[in-house]
């Protein structure tokens, strides 16, 4: 078996070899910055549309989360309160208070939908699909939690999802989308 130290090394040699293959230096070629930019731009082109168009129902999921979260504060605030708290609505808005007038803490006052869901919301001022029904205009919560049966009907800008929000004279608050034949609880 041969001494693998007593072997000495050519230093003409290595030197020939190293001129025989190129260097490469670390980093990317102009193609392959060219093919991944074009990857990107190919995905980003069929995502983003896809993305802009679940906007507007995210919009109204979020705007009727945030009623429904509203009418279960307000009715909170009246137990704990001692009195009656109303929910006005008005147009594309609408409003929190105790039935005097005065501000109910923790609550916003007035919610503007244009505004707080970039006019991809609307309250419509009826039940869109049967049995026909108009849209509350009030909402209130006694002190005892219960109150007025009432609904609203939310919906997006394109008219394409709805929502039905309210609650029972038993205080029982619901949130219901349409699902295309009935609006159910989700």
């Amino acid at each position: 078996m041969p001494n693998i130290a007593s072997q000495t090394v050519n230093p003409e040699r290595l030197h020939s070899q190293s001129r025989l293959r190129p260097r490469r230096s670390a980093g990317f070629t102009l193609t392959e910055l060219i093919i991944i930019v074009a990857i990107i731009g190919i995905i980003a082109g069929v995502g983003i549309p896809n993305l802009l168009s679940y906007q507007p129902n995210y919009d109204l999921r979020r705007a009727a989360s945030d009623l429904y979260s509203h009418m279960q504060k307000a009715r909170l605030m009246a137990i704990q309160n001692n009195k009656s708290v109303q929910i006005v609505f008005a147009g594309q808005a609408y409003t929190i208070q105790f039935n005097d007038g005065t501000e109910c803490l923790g609550l916003p006052r007035t919610v503007h939908l244009s505004s707080a869901y970039k006019g991809g919301v609307q309250l419509l001022p009826s039940n869109p699909y049967p049995p026909p029904s108009s849209a509350a205009s009030s909402l209130t919560f006694n002190a005892f939690g219960t109150g007025n049966s009432a609904y609203v009907y939310m919906s997006n800008a394109s008219n394409s999802a709805y929502y039905q929000i309210g609650a029972l004279t038993s205080g029982v608050i619901l949130k219901r989308r349409w699902d295309g034949s009935q609006y159910v609880s989700n």
